[in-house]
């Protein structure tokens, strides 16, 4: 069984790029009695299984980032209102009317994300993308109260909001990429004994900013095949064509990557591994070609490694309402199993 309420945790805690400590506490807790637990200097989370495993033994990384899009605060007017920059790429047209969450010191303070009126507007402004140079957080609150709590560079999240939708949809800030993290907490709850693999779940930090834990992550130890998870573009929405990003869609299985970030045997394998235990996949070259996930980084540690990339297809990415699929969760939570027990 699928451990929803444990899915729901992860979604609804803040952890934007750069500030992901509570997030990685919770996957600690975890996973901690089921591997040896340790962290690099960027914050990033290893749980090792099979440490004590010899030399000759596979090793294998699993890997998918932690944070998730969302802001900063850069400055405090003597109004009280808190103007913010991006952390991460976010969709500007999501921005208005938006509830947050600003991470003080010592508490959480809710707000929402304003701007002028549309009334109120001249010529271009009705139709011009809002951005965060635009807009404000409003907490309602007085000036003093507000600098009393707030910092600049506090971290701002959206407000959790994680729900399911018809049967098989959840739908939540954070979809991207705390999902991933969610896979590797099942995977470790489900995986039967190994003992010829020395298998390591790496929770990373600062994807969004710029693949930043991913590089350092992947310099630590040598690995023989490295398997990065993440969100994947779905096509089965008006206007994305699957020209672009491939014909992929909720519900229909793990979205497996063929471009030039990733070793093309190794992806044959994983093919291979899914046919064989009839389990849905789908094919896709984007991600931009290269370099949009973690796997990038990655390949090019050291030597070069073996990498592939797999990801759970998503809709409305990069915005407050993520959506994907519990049925390709599962699948790719089983489809990694098997992978790392043929391997």
């Amino acid at each position: 069984m699928m451990d929803i309420d444990f899915l729901f945790q992860l979604l609804n805690e803040s952890g934007v790029s750069g500030n992901e400590l509570s997030v990685l506490n919770l996957c600690r807790e975890r996973v901690a009695d089921k591997s040896e637990i340790s962290y690099d200097r960027i914050g990033n989370l290893f749980a090792k299984i099979n440490s004590k495993e010899s030399d000759t033994a596979t090793r294998i990384l699993i890997e998918a980032h932690i944070d998730e899009i969302g802001f900063q605060v850069t400055y405090i007017d003597n109004e009280g209102y808190v103007y913010i920059r991006p952390c991460g790429g976010i969709d500007g047209a999501t921005l208005i009317g938006s509830f947050v969450d600003i991470q003080c010191r010592n508490e959480s303070l809710t707000g929402v994300v304003g701007r002028k009126p549309v009334h109120l507007m001249k010529g271009d402004e009705k139709i011009k993308m809002p951005d965060c140079d635009a807009v404000w957080i409003d907490t309602g609150f007085d000036a003093e109260a507000v600098k009393a709590k707030v910092r600049v560079g506090d971290y701002v999240s959206f407000k959790p909001n994680a729900i399911i939708l018809g049967k098989n949809r959840i739908t939540s800030k954070a979809i991207d990429n705390r999902v991933g993290a969610f896979i590797l907490t099942q995977i470790i709850d489900k995986l039967p004994t190994i003992s010829d693999k020395q298998i390591t779940l790496a929770f990373t930090t600062q994807e969004e900013l710029g693949c930043k834990g991913g590089a350092v992550a992947a310099c630590g130890e040598t690995y023989d095949y490295i398997i990065c998870i993440d969100a994947a573009f779905s096509s089965d929405v008006p206007d994305i064509s699957p020209r672009v990003v491939g014909d992929i869609r909720l519900g229909e299985g793990a979205v497996v990557y063929r471009n030039g970030d990733v070793d093309r045997n190794f992806v044959e394998q994983i093919l291979s591994v899914a046919q064989n235990y009839n389990l849905k996949n789908q094919l896709s070259a984007n991600y931009a070609a290269s370099g949009g996930t973690n796997t990038r980084n990655m390949q090019l540690t050291g030597s070069g490694n073996v990498t592939a990339t797999i990801g759970y297809p998503v809709r409305y990415m990069h915005t407050p309402v993520g959506m994907a699929d519990l049925r390709d969760i599962d699948t790719i939570v089983k489809l990694i199993i098997h992978i790392l027990e043929e391997l």
